[in-house]
Order: structure tokens, then C-alpha cells, then sequence
């Protein structure tokens, strides 16, 4: 069973905020921001987030300071007990506080009561203020080693961490959605004891998961825009209930990239482009999406502006060079110089007996004259190229460091010269058998 973790940040209270002589929140009545219909009063909102959310949370962790309220949050936890153990507890805390050499295992007791008050598993772990840059590195460690399994989900408050502590957190939440897979942000809380006014005495609680989608979105649009992965996007558009007459043409748009199969990606674009034209945001719902939605549409619209396969294929190659997909970009640019080839002698390079012409041109070195030397050589190794890749050589035959050193050079040069209209006229001069 998926286990779903709250992590609170403890704060000073409002001696050190708003210099009260004493070390206590000031209670407020929480509501959800969207609704009042249930009212706790605390001074913790964690307490209030737990009661809101009744039975949602199966693991809560507490993380403050050394100077940071536990005092303060023992003495709520225990507020219906009378008894002098719980004041010599009291006393040991307060004194080990004041006097700055609280450990982590002194917290246990408070854990132990919060576990008792709420029904679920908790502990308290002591962080750093974050003065140095080992400092940070303290506090995002302590995070990243709570117990998060595959399956799991995390929502965080933030209400009383320091000024900075939320951006430790965001890169706490890209860490978790990184490298431990299959992690789901739940909410990231925020309570506005400050906006009382403004919600009739009462203070909000929102719930600020809209900025942490964002981080999906943005996951999702880099994995199309740079892999022509759509796993990522599929699952959100199928999660934010996106018919699937959207989400097909990108599945198939990245589909026919991944394969190579390019002589109808001019269309394949336009139907995706269409395709998303047609998302509109629902009173913010899709807002997120609509913000990547330019990334999503920039490749196939430039697909779009070219105007023949050989055009197409060359700016698929020069991509996925540049995104670092080598192999693909070879064996595509490859084809771009064939179809070029084919477009200027007016052949089919579909059909195997005119394919083969001109792949002659190359193999009876026709190209060695009429200044199209350098044309030759290029073709040659990027032939060469391709035939390795294509039969997934390695060794004596093949060494791939040698195409990441030449095949920069391979692409700036048929970017050059592969649509002058100079080269076209000389090869044109060439008759083909």
C-alpha cells in the first residue's frame, strides 16, 4: 500500500517575528481556502492541514531548527495531560533549546505524542539554518532521506520555514520526481494567517499544487522536445482527461521521429499542430499546459514552413543532432542527401534500381571532377557513416568517437551546400547511367 507523507517545517514563533515577549503561535481559525464548512483552531497549521484532511496522511515529518517551537509544539501535544513526567519533559526540551544542544533523539517524545494525537507515523529531524552552502546541502539532505517509496506520495507545507527553505524544497520535489520514480506530489501548503481580513476572520490554507504541476508539464514538454518521448505528456493529458484525439497525433508525431519514417511528417504536423491548437484552458485548469504548449508546437511548425522531403529530412537530422540523438541523425541525414540527390535528377530513391544509381555516383567516384570534390569526400564518410550505424558495427570497421568528432562538421557542411543552387547546376552536369 502507497504510503502518503506530510512534511512540515517548524518555525520561532512570534518572539523572533514579530517581537511578542513570549515563544508561542497565536492561535487562528484554519478553513480550506476554498472552503469554510470545517474550522480548526490552532496555533499549528499542520494540526489544521491533518484535521482538513482527515485520514488522507499515513507519515508526517517535522523539521525545524534547534531554536525552532518544539517546546511550543510539545506543550500542544500534551495539553490534556497532567502529570509531572510531562513537565520534567517539558522542562529537559526547554532547557536543551535554550541552551543550543538539542539532538535529534531528543525529539522522539515529541514524535511519540504526535503520533498518539494524530494517528499517524511521525518524527522530527533537526536542519540547519542554511547560513553556508554546506548548510543547504544539510537541510536538502535531510529531506531526500525520508523514507519515500516508488508509489508514494509527498506534500509539504511551507507555512513556517524560513524565507529561503521553499526553494530547498522545490529541488527536493525535482530530486524525488528524478530519481525516485513513480513519486506523485500530493499539495504544497501554505497557511495565510495573514489574510484574515480578507476571509472574514478566518485563515486560509491553500493549497499551491497548480505551481507544483508546473514541474510535470515542463518534465514532460523537455522529454518530447528532446527525446520524442511522450510517455510523460501522455499521462498528464490522460490525468487532466485531454480527449485522445489530441494525445494521438503527438503519440504518433513523436512515434514517426523515433522511427525515421519521415516522407509524411509535413502532415503528421499539421494534424498535431491542429491538434493542439484546440486546447483551451478551462477556468485554469490546463493553465500549465497552455504555458509549454509553445515548446510542444515549435519543431513540427518548422517542420511545417519547409517546403520538400529533402528539406524536411535535413532539419530533422540537423535536430536530433543537436539533441544529442547521434545514430538517428546520421542514418536521417543520410537520407536527406539521398532524396536531395533524387529531387535534382528526377528520380524515385523509393525504388531500388534508381536508388541505386545514385549511391553509383559515390561508389565510381563520377563526383571527383567539376570541382565537387569535397561534395565526394563528405558523402563518403557520411556513407560510410551510415552503413555502421545501419549494421551496428563497432571495432576495426567503425569508431563512433571518430562521428561525434566529424559529424558537427557533416552537418554544417550539407547545411551549406546540400540546397546551393551552384552545386545543384554541377551535379546536374553529371549524367547518370
Amino acid at each position: 500500500m502507497a504510503n502518503k507523507h506530510l512534511i512540515l517545517f517548524l518555525g520561532k514563533g512570534q518572539k523572533i517575528l514579530t517581537n511578542l515577549n513570549d515563544t508561542t503561535y497565536r492561535k487562528a481559525k484554519y478553513i480550506l481556502h476554498d472552503s469554510s464548512n470545517e474550522v480548526v483552531e490552532t496555533p499549528f497549521v499542520g494540526e489544521a492541514i491533518i484535521k482538513l484532511h482527515q485520514g488522507r496522511f499515513t507519515h508526517c515529518h517535522i523539521l525545524g531548527t534547534k531554536n525552532a517551537m518544539w517546546e511550543t509544539l510539545f506543550a500542544r501535544l500534551v495539553e490534556n495531560y497532567h502529570d509531572d513526567t510531562i513537565t520534567n519533559q517539558f522542562l529537559s526540551l526547554s532547557e536543551k533549546i535554550t541552551h543550543g544542544n538539542l539532538v535529534n533523539e531528543d525529539l522522539m517524545i515529541i514524535s511519540s505524542y504526535f503520533k498518539e494525537s494524530f494517528n499517524l507515523n511521525a518524527d522530527c529531524r533537526i536542519i540547519d539554518i542554511g547560513k553556508t552552502e554546506e548548510e543547504i546541502w544539510q537541510i536538502f539532505n535531510t529531506i531526500i532521506d525520508i523514507d519515500i517509496q516508488p508509489g508514494d506520495e509527498i506534500s509539504i507545507d511551507i507555512t513556517h520555514s524560513l524565507r529561503f527553505h521553499p526553494i530547498i524544497v522545490l529541488m527536493s520535489l525535482f530530486y524525488f520526481k528524478a530519481v525516485k520514480k513513480n513519486i506523485s506530489i500530493g499539495s504544497l501548503f501554505y497557511g495565510g494567517l495573514e489574510l484574515t481580513n480578507e476571509f472574514n476572520g478566518f485563515a486560509p490554507i491553500f493549497d499551491l499544487k497548480p505551481f507544483v504541476e508546473m514541474l510535470d508539464w515542463i518534465d514532460a514538454a523537455n522529454s518530447f522536445n528532446h527525446y520524442g518521448d511522450t510517455s510523460l505528456i501522455a499521462k498528464l493529458f490522460t490525468l487532466k482527461n485531454i480527449e485522445s484525439d489530441i494525445t494521438k497525433p503527438l503519440i504518433y508525431f513523436a512515434n514517426v521521429i523515433q522511427l525515421n519514417t519521415l516522407t509524411e511528417i509535413k502532415s503528421n504536423s499539421k494534424n498535431l499542430i491542429k491538434a493542439l491548437n484546440r486546447i483551451k484552458s478551462d477556468n485554469g485548469k490546463l493553465k500549465a499546459l497552455e504555458l509549454v504548449l509553445p515548446s510542444l508546437k515549435q519543431f513540427p511548425y518548422e517542420i511545417v514552413q519547409k517546403q520538400n522531403v529533402p528539406q524536411i529530412m535535413f532539419t530533422v537530422a540537423k535536430r536530433n543532432w543537436e539533441k544529442g540523438q547521434l545514430g538517428l541523425a546520421i542514418l536521417t541525414l543520410w537520407e536527406a542527401v539521398i532524396e536531395r540527390l533524387a529531387e535534382i535528377y528526377g528520380l524515385d530513391a523509393n525504388k531500388k534500381n534508381q536508388y541505386e544509381k545514385i549511391t553509383a555516383l559515390f561508389k565510381n567516384n563520377k563526383l571527383t571532377t567539376l570541382d565537387l570534390i569535397e561534395f565526394h569526400n563528405r558523402c563518403k564518410i557520411l556513407s560510410k557513416f551510415r552503413n555502421s550505424i545501419a549494421h551496428a558495427e563497432q571495432g576495426k570497421k567503425f569508431n563512433p568517437n571518430e562521428v561525434i568528432a566529424k559529424g558537427k562538421d557533416l552537418i554544417k557542411y550539407f547545411e551549406d551546400n546540400l540546397f546551393n543552387p551552384g552545386l545543384e547546376n554541377k551535379l546536374k552536369s553529371i549524367k547518370l547511367k
